[in-house]
């Protein structure tokens, strides 16, 4: 689906009913609107200032929910020029329409100098004296997993704060909550145990969360306290899926539990059976490789290159192994 329009969003967002007096403030997109106000509660109030009446408390929720939306979106799409801007300068070609075209022109590689242990790369086209850019850079490895961890923190939260966090337990309001500043300090509060986990082990939980939010939307249970029989015979359903499937799904909801402070029993009778794997899993050996078939792998390791020597490598390192090959994917 296209982006919106900034302007068009913000119609979305805004209630009609205070639609002509942020025309009159200027206001012109979700920026505008996140920028002027420090909070969603400063902007209810100066516009009830501005329209000389006291709004209900429907309509002000609406105005504090559309500048809450119009700050994350102002926000994401700062961030989203600043990661552009970052990508652009970490390239090594040239993006057409935002560089300028005096540099472009003036932009002329030199050949390496020449030397006797590098072999000089012949060009197979182009005019005489031009070389051939490399393609841009990769983005760096440690960025791109922060960027997916917070991205799973962020997911994980949104299911905590809808579903499982208790506003009044912490002594959060709805209007603390209506500010950012307030709302990423809950966020860094609660998330503290969840920071220090893998990108794989975030997406691993908020998957198992979703499941069990489809089941309880399913079958009208509360996604946040359950009783301890609706969470065994979810487990119950779950092991279906494999020998091991309940056991990881309780450790999931344990995570939840002791983390999250979610009202789930797992510790009960009739839920804690299911930690362990199932009864008729054990197990089984496989077949030993023969030692021409090791013998080989080792020769083929030695003569391959580039990719094909990392696939033998990869294959070798699951063949001498104690891991299953089913658990190294």
């Amino acid at each position: 689906m296209p982006e919106l329009e900034d302007s068009v969003l913000l119609d979305l967002l805004v209630p009609s009913e205070v639609v002509g007096q942020l025309c009159d403030l200027g206001i012109q997109s979700c920026a505008d609107l996140a920028m002027l106000w420090d909070s969603g509660r400063q902007c209810v109030q100066e516009l009830e200032e501005r329209m000389r009446t006291t709004f209900s408390e429907g309509l002000a929720a609406q105005v504090r929910a559309a500048w809450t939306t119009a700050w994350r979106e102002s926000k994401s799409r700062r961030e989203d020029h600043v990661r552009s801007v970052v990508q652009e300068r970490c390239s090594s070609v040239l993006n057409p329409g935002t560089g300028s075209r005096v540099a472009a022109r003036e932009v002329i590689l030199k050949p390496p100098p020449v030397s006797n242990r590098i072999r000089t790369i012949q060009p197979t086209g182009g005019a005489a004296g031009f070389s051939v850019l490399s393609g841009p850079s990769g983005p760096d490895p440690f960025s791109k997993e922060e960027l997916a961890r917070q991205a799973k923190l962020e997911t994980m939260f949104e299911l905590a704060l809808k579903y499982v966090l208790d506003l009044k337990e912490l002594g959060v309001t709805e209007e603390q909550l209506a500010d950012p500043l307030q709302w990423r300090g809950l966020r860094d509060a609660t998330m503290i145990g969840a920071s220090r986990l893998s990108v794989n082990r975030l997406g691993a939980l908020n998957s198992a969360f979703r499941r069990w939010i489809k089941l309880c939307q399913q079958h009208e249970v509360p996604v946040g306290s359950p009783s301890p029989l609706q969470l065994g015979q979810f487990l119950k359903l779950v092991a279906c899926g494999g020998p091991t499937a309940s056991a990881s799904m309780h450790a999931a909801l344990k995570w939840w539990a002791a983390n999250l402070g979610a009202d789930f029993q797992v510790d009960h009778w009739v839920v804690k059976p299911y930690r362990f794997n199932s009864a008729a899993h054990a197990g089984k050996q496989a077949p030993e490789l023969e030692p021409w078939e090791v013998a080989n792998l080792l020769l083929l390791f030695q003569r391959l290159t580039g990719t094909h020597k990392m696939i033998a490598a990869m294959v070798l390192m699951a063949s001498f192994s104690c891991i299953r090959f089913e658990h190294l994917q």
